[in-house]
């Protein structure tokens, strides 16, 4: 992750640290939603220059590769708490070896719901994926870029479920992403959700996903790596789009 870390910090001596990688998740998003979210991606890109928007793509690619090498691994949230969690406010996530221990202890079904009402960057579900990943994942965060790094983590890795970003005490949400395969491409993409009075709670949506929806085709799964090539030359493609 040094290289992803080099990157992030050469934009942030202009824009500041925390905004370059804030940006850097806006952007990943919008181009794992498959142009569903052009305009938000056109808002993000707009402060950058050619040689900034340039690196994004590299720290992109370098989370690619290295999911790659460490499937499962949680790239952005290792980055996250390294230099950007708010400490002062208790902001401290679980480590992974703490994750992959709860996993184990509880070993997850094949297709069952698995459910972490304040799932920072969403590596207990990582854990759990590396003991059976055809699951359906839900997990609510009251930090945005914490749902943010969630859902891209899903993305990428192959996973389906929501991420909603809410006050889980509360009950109170903001937003709410869907991790699914794209209708076309066939392809795990992410889609944004409306939220209204029209849907229920995140627990409601993901328990009705999982007794009325069969057994999603898992090929997408088990081609994990074709898919992130696909979606990393669709991000490349953007960029050289813009330039």
């Amino acid at each position: 992750m040094s290289n992803f870390s080099k990157y992030i910090d050469q934009i942030g001596r202009k824009h500041g640290r925390g905004r370059a990688f804030s940006d850097f998740l806006t952007m990943a998003v919008c181009c794992l939603s498959m142009q569903e979210k052009e305009d938000e991606y056109f808002k993000a890109i707009k402060p950058y220059d050619k040689e900034e928007l340039n690196l994004f793509c590299k720290a992109f690619a370098e989370i690619i590769m290295e999911m790659d090498k460490k499937p499962f691994s949680d790239c952005l949230g290792d980055y996250y708490m390294e230099y950007l969690a708010n400490k002062g406010n208790g902001q401290f996530f679980t480590p992974p070896s703490v994750c992959d221990l709860m996993a184990q202890l509880t070993p997850p079904k094949p297709f069952t719901a698995i459910n972490d009402p304040c799932c920072g960057s969403g590596r207990f579900f990582l854990s759990t994926a590396k003991l059976e990943k055809h699951n359906f994942y839900y997990g609510a965060d009251v930090d945005y870029q914490c749902c943010q790094m969630a859902i891209i983590n899903l993305c990428l890795n192959g996973l389906f479920g929501f991420i909603s970003h809410m006050n889980t005490l509360s009950l109170k949400e903001w937003h709410r992403w869907e991790v699914k395969p794209h209708p076309k491409h066939k392809i795990n993409y992410i889609h944004e959700l409306t939220i209204n009075s029209n849907y229920g709670s995140l627990y409601d949506v993901a328990v009705e996903e999982i007794v009325n929806t069969p057994p999603r085709d898992v090929v997408v799964q088990d081609e994990k790596s074709t898919t992130k090539n696909q979606q990393l030359n669709l991000f490349l493609n953007q960029i050289d789009n813009l330039l």
